[in-house]
């Protein structure tokens, strides 16, 4: 009866580390599977054109809608204002600026001006620094200039 006891043990035992290695293997699939889960490299592998569609349907969800201009004529703002108790005092719009063509002229002169300025001033520096720069010894411009 002892003998019968201990072998039965033994295929218990030997049983309950069957299951375990199953279990091992089972709870390693699991955690592969769930890695999976939350790659999103799988589920582009997996359904390309759902992950295309998917990804469409969020732009199209997140981009705002264009805003929707109502240009109501002078009865419907004066019933809104009355509606809700606001006062509208009407002005005339500002002119636009008078310029024509003289003022046309002279922005342009103004510009091409500004920019011989600018190339002449930059032109002077150039000889400047180039003619520093070259009475500089050899020597001199090296050691200041340092090498990586």
């Amino acid at each position: 009866m002892a003998d019968a006891t201990g072998q039965d043990a033994d295929a218990i035992r030997n049983e309950m580390a069957a299951v375990r290695s199953t279990l091992d293997d089972n709870v390693h699939e699991l955690v592969e599977n769930a890695r999976n889960l939350t790659d999103w490299r799988y589920y582009v592998k997996a359904a390309p054109w759902g992950t295309v569609g998917a990804a469409a349907a969020i732009g199209y969800f997140i981009v705002p809608r264009r805003i929707q201009i109502i240009q109501p004529d002078a009865d419907e703002i004066a019933k809104l204002a009355k509606r809700h108790q606001i006062v509208v005092e009407h002005k005339a719009k500002a002119e636009a600026k008078q310029g024509g063509p003289a003022q046309l002229v002279l922005t342009m002169l103004a510009n091409a001006m500004l920019r011989a300025v600018t190339a002449y001033a930059s032109q002077q520096a150039g000889k400047v620094f180039g003619q520093q720069a070259a009475e500089k010894p050899r020597e001199q411009f090296n050691a200041e200039v340092r090498r990586p």
